[in-house]
């Protein structure tokens, strides 16, 4: 029985499994450098709302979120959607090469009409109790925290699309786009070192890099194993895939879904 949900689940693509074999970090120092890569983002969020925001601020007037827009912008094109190109040129990739490496040029109907879907209802329904009642509570709790207290102005507050049509679409590529690709692209097989356990590491530390954006999203850390990025990529070997649910995710259909049981 688990060997047919199995292979319902995990879709067999050799060319996926030999990049995991030659790009995963084999040694300790380079095992440690991917850690820090999955954690530098975060760092340079930070960074961004707690000193160089509010100096942008003081400095020109520009409001509060449209300077986070800037530096948010400017991490999700120039890092994590650049890099890996950059990263994989330098280990003597083809533009074509790495359009395969990332998971580009694997369409996936199957992960992306089924899979996908059946991943979200499986984070709604095993992550339902917890989303309903226990992430507020967390998320209050950790807001207290000054390190990582979030200030009214934060662009999570002032909402994401509530931008016009242009600098919007600059943080749609950048956030749904940017972070696939940095994640589950390629770093996801950095991860390759730790076999079946890759995807559930890749999950924790996706959730810890969002240090910029703590404690709206490391409220989310007692679920980490369902949130769905890691699995979908390492099931399916298609980078659509995670794009499509971390749509579907940042549109909220799992707080639809949930709205339709909460009391």
């Amino acid at each position: 029985m688990i060997a047919r949900v199995q292979r319902f689940l995990v879709r067999p693509d050799p060319s996926y499994d030999a990049w995991v074999a030659s790009h995963q970090s084999r040694t300790r120092r380079a095992q440690w450098v991917v850690v820090g890569l999955h954690l530098l983002p975060g760092l340079f969020g930070l960074v961004s709302v707690k000193l160089l925001v509010p100096w942008l601020h003081a400095a020109t007037s520009v409001g509060h979120h449209w300077l986070q827009l800037v530096t948010l912008g400017t991490m999700a094109i120039g890092w994590e959607l650049a890099m890996p190109f950059v990263w994989l040129r330098r280990d003597g990739l083809s533009f074509r090469q790495s359009l395969d490496f990332l998971g580009f040029r694997s369409i996936d109907l199957k992960g992306l009409l089924i899979v996908g879907p059946l991943l979200l209802l499986a984070l709604t329904v095993l992550g339902g109790p917890y989303l309903l009642w226990g992430y507020e509570p967390v998320r209050a709790w950790l807001d207290r925290w000054a390190p990582i207290h979030m200030p009214p102005w934060h662009i999570l507050y002032y909402g994401y699309y509530n931008f016009p049509a242009l600098p919007l679409a600059i943080v749609v590529i950048g956030n749904f786009l940017g972070e696939e690709v940095y994640f589950r692209g390629y770093l996801l097989k950095r991860l390759g070192f730790l076999g079946p356990r890759a995807w559930l590491a890749s999950n924790f530390l996706f959730l810890s890099y969002h240090l910029w954006q703590a404690p709206v999203n490391w409220a989310y850390l007692p679920i980490f194993f369902l949130i769905p990025f890691g699995q979908a990529m390492s099931w399916r070997k298609s980078i659509w895939v995670p794009v499509a649910i971390h749509v579907a995710l940042n549109l909220g259909v799992v707080e639809w879904l949930l709205s339709m049981f909460a009391p």
